[in-house]
């Protein structure tokens, strides 16, 4: 956690000074950080939903091309399921 904080501290500030010495005012240099940051934790907001959507997408396809494994992976998971239940 410590070098991902160090990196993040680096990576803003190597795109901040390349930023300003392309753009012609240092405002522009200052909302393209605003906007990278911005834009960072919109990604890590929303990567939770993306890999859900993506497994019920993953699930659904599976349902249609192969029927049989579902069906089987259902009852080994109803079975591992009763297995706990019995535990407690």
């Amino acid at each position: 956690m410590g070098i991902g904080a160090v990196l993040f501290l680096l990576y803003y500030n190597l795109q901040f000074f390349v930023v300003k010495a392309i753009a012609p005012n240092a405002w522009w240099a200052l909302l393209f950080l605003v906007v990278s940051v911005l834009t960072s934790i919109f990604c890590l907001k929303i990567s939770p939903f993306r890999k859900k959507t993506w497994g019920i997408l993953r699930v659904l396809k599976l349902k249609s091309s192969q029927p049989d494994l579902i069906k089987m992976l259902e009852h080994q998971r109803k079975e591992i399921v009763r297995l706990f239940e019995e535990l407690k």
